[in-house]
């Protein structure tokens, strides 16, 4: 005789076991350990052991009769596999877990990430350190300072020195040199460079100073490289009534003369040359004596001893062979040279010229003259 078990138990039980695979995330074993086994209801010939009722979202149908041997083997096959795939899923789901392949994955992304290849862009961007920053400006401002507080007292190389001292030499002596007073624009700066360019010399800078005195007639001050400072005297050139192309030969003789190096070569003494480029501050060898020595050297060529015979020879050849073609230039060098020898015989004031450019009847006989055609 079989038994026939009311339906709606069997109900409860299914829908309650497919609740706990839903909810349940820990492991079966878990779960057993935590939880013991309830006390069972055995009936003749069937133990069935009860379920916790829960309500679920999802439905399942079940057969309207179902036998106690089905109802056992259902609910014994869904304890362990289901119960760990809803664990998995529940994992996955949840938020801040990550699984091992997502995990794999990060960490291989991490791995391609080449920080030194973006060091750059971030300085760039100013994302650096500010406090770095501010303490290296405060570094470089500290060094600047202290390269400024040394360079005042810094002697100027030999290439850079002359500019800087013929400038103060004519500072020192303006009232004997009266280059301060105003003068007629004569346009000789304008005519000398048509000259320049015609000889194609090559680019020259150069100042030219006029001056109210005979205490020098002319003569061209050593400057900075590729300059030169022309000092001409307006009473010398008015007395002799030279014409623009003389006044730029006689321009021409003392831009040679620069050439050579005489006047250089006279102020450069051997202590100047051990301080050029030196420290005065740190340089305990030092003496300010030797600018006021050069001072009054220069003063002592140009208004005393000047050149010798020697340079003037040298001067005179290398100018003839420069304005060799250009017959006008060369008469006019010929016609200022027999000017200036006459005015130095004649006039007493000029008494002095032949102590600094001695002989101007050498030079012409050095020139040849009887060879120079007579241009007007």
């Amino acid at each position: 005789m079989k038994l026939r078990w009311p339906w709606w138990p069997l109900i409860f039980a299914g829908v309650s076991a497919l609740a706990q695979e839903a909810t349940v995330s820990p492991s079966p074993a878990e779960d057993l350990a935590e939880n013991p086994s309830p006390a069972t209801t055995s009936a003749p010939g069937l133990t069935i052991t009860p379920l916790t009722v829960a309500t679920s979202s999802s439905s399942s149908s079940l057969p309207a009769e179902t036998s106690p041997s089905a109802m056992t083997k259902t609910t014994t096959t869904s304890s362990s596999p289901s119960s760990s795939s809803s664990a998995e899923s529940l994992a996955a789901s949840s938020p801040g877990v990550s699984t091992e392949k997502e995990q794999a994955q990060l960490a291989a992304e991490q791995e391609w990430v080449n920080f030194k290849a973006i060091q750059k862009v971030l300085q760039n961007d100013q994302l650096a350190s500010p406090a770095q920053r501010q303490q290296q400006a405060m570094q470089r401002s500290k060094q600047r300072q202290q390269y400024l507080a040394k360079a005042l007292y810094d002697i100027p190389t030999a290439e850079h020195f002359w500019g800087f001292f013929s400038e103060f030499w004519l500072v020192k002596n303006v009232n004997i040199l009266q280059w301060d007073v105003p003068m007629p624009d004569y346009a000789i700066e304008t005519h000398f460079t048509a000259w320049l360019k015609q000889l194609k010399f090559p680019p020259l800078k150069f100042k030219l100073l006029l001056l109210d005195s005979i205490n020098v007639c002319h003569v061209a001050l050593p400057s900075d490289p590729g300059e030169v400072i022309f000092l001409l005297s307006v009473p010398f050139i008015r007395t002799l009534d030279l014409s623009q192309t003389e006044i730029s030969v006689l321009l021409l003789e003392d831009l040679v003369r620069h050439q050579q190096g005489y006047l250089r070569e006279m102020l450069s003494t051997p202590d100047a040359q051990k301080l050029w480029g030196t420290n005065f501050k740190t340089n305990p060898k030092f003496q300010g004596k030797f600018v006021g020595a050069l001072l009054q050297r220069l003063d002592e060529v140009t208004m005393g001893t000047g050149f010798n015979f020697q340079q003037q020879f040298v001067v005179t050849n290398a100018l003839r062979e420069l304005i060799k073609g250009e017959d006008k230039l060369l008469y006019a060098y010929q016609s200022v040279l027999q000017k200036i020898d006459n005015l130095v015989k004649n006039n007493p004031k000029y008494k002095n010229y032949l102590n600094i450019y001695p002989s101007p009847e050498l030079q012409l006989g050095w020139l040849n003259p009887q060879k120079v055609k007579h241009l007007e």
